[in-house]
């Protein structure tokens, strides 16, 4: 359970309350990744009119824009919390998000506001896969578990956001006083590694001897499989959740509030999928919920596409969020089940190719949208879960097979 604490690295010990303590903190820190989508995503038709974004393929390049700077960002943030410490890792990461959020209001050009989304990818990119290692070291007895818990705050925070947004935009609040909010929200993030007792310079990675490198990680068999399969995640996660609200808002046709709503209903199920991800888990398989999630994704993007109604679409991108919401973390507590010996640099190229997939499938969506219209294109997302499932029913076959010629060379 969570309650179980281990060793943050080889020299810090964490008692069962420093361990929650420091699993509510950075939980705090992931909710605010909310920024990330729910700004650019619930405000988006109002800032292209401001920033004369004219076509879909420049709206999916700005919507994408901040996960190219978490993308390359995240493939060096082991190497990153390794030189800094989880506390300079932090305030880097909060100092770089919060100057990312308030340029982005002050933007009077698109480049500007690139620039801006630019920053606060980098800034977010930076702590993605750290913590995630750190937090599967606390709980190394529960990493599915609490890579799930972790990642679905994402989510919560999304939720809380988009409720925020909602009141703010009834006071009259334009988009630019929104992102200022959300700086503040961010800004605090900093000072989380002076609060609690997390490791400094030098501490980022398990001792190298107990832990197995990325070159040796990455020859093992199926290691291909696993950074393809969590790019499919990613994509099929980020490719709807970026696009939703304006989807809802201009295929739809219907007003920017209830476009909104239609995310947050998507967030909650996320939540509701992942914080039950480990029950599910240990009850059917983790193979079932790979399957289950793939095959609802795919069909829930294509019928939420469909000229129906907007209730019919709102049910269905909400089915969708239940759907996605067993692939990203579970993947990654797969990976640390796996490859339990893993440092930090696991994670992040884990994570940087979930979120190449998240750079890829919003400007896909754009293109296509410009090519064939916005209806279609979301229907074309259904690629995404469909490859993601391929590669992961692959991987797991290659995994049975290793372990099978293991147990025959032992006896």
């Amino acid at each position: 359970m969570l309650a179980r604490s281990g060793q943050c690295n080889d020299t810090t010990k964490m008692s069962v309350a420093n361990a929650r303590q420091v699993l509510a903190l950075l939980c705090y820190c992931m909710a605010t990744g909310g920024t990330l989508v729910v700004g650019p995503a619930t405000c988006l038709s109002a800032m292209a009119a401001d920033l004369e974004m004219s076509l879909e393929t420049q709206k999916g390049l700005f919507l994408g824009a901040p996960f190219w700077g978490l993308g390359t960002m995240a493939l060096f943030s082991g190497w990153v919390a390794q030189r800094l410490g989880y506390r300079l890792l932090l305030l880097t990461s909060s100092l770089l998000q919060t100057l990312g959020l308030l340029a982005i209001a002050s933007a009077t050009t698109q480049l500007e506001a690139m620039v801006g989304s630019l920053l606060l990818g980098l800034g977010r990119g930076m702590i993605a896969a750290p913590l995630t290692a750190l937090l599967c070291t606390i709980y190394p007895h529960n990493r599915t578990g609490v890579a799930n818990l972790f990642h679905a705050f994402f989510h919560i925070g999304m939720i809380a956001l988009i409720a925020l947004v909602l009141l703010l935009l009834n006071l009259d609040w334009d988009w630019r006083k929104i992102f200022v909010v959300f700086a503040a929200l961010v800004a605090p993030c900093g000072l989380v590694g002076f609060i609690v007792p997390l490791p400094g310079a030098s501490r980022g990675e398990r001792d190298p001897h107990n832990s197995d490198s990325l070159r040796n990680i990455s020859a093992k068999a199926g290691f291909g499989l696993l950074v393809g399969s969590i790019f499919f995640g990613g994509a099929t996660e980020m490719g709807v959740t970026s696009w939703l609200p304006y989807f809802v808002e201009q295929a739809v046709d219907t007003s920017r509030e209830l476009a909104s709503l239609g995310l947050l209903c998507f967030a909650l199920t996320m939540v509701v999928g992942r914080l039950a991800a480990t029950v599910m888990v240990r009850r059917i398989g983790i193979k079932q919920v790979f399957v289950a999630s793939g095959l609802v994704s795919a069909l829930s993007v294509v019928l939420a596409a469909l000229p129906v109604g907007t209730l019919f679409t709102l049910f269905w991108l909400t089915l969708l969020g239940l759907g996605v919401s067993g692939i990203f973390p579970t993947v990654l507590g797969y990976a640390g089940d796996r490859f339990p010996r893993a440092n930090a640099s696991l994670f992040a190229v884990l994570n940087s190719s979930a979120i190449l997939g998240s750079v890829i499938a919003p400007a896909g969506v754009g293109l296509a949208a410009d090519l064939v219209g916005l209806r279609p294109a979301m229907a074309l997302l259904a690629i995404a879960p469909l490859c993601f499932l391929a590669a992961v029913l692959r991987l797991m076959h290659t995994h049975q097979s290793v372990k099978n010629q293991s147990a025959e060379s032992v006896s």
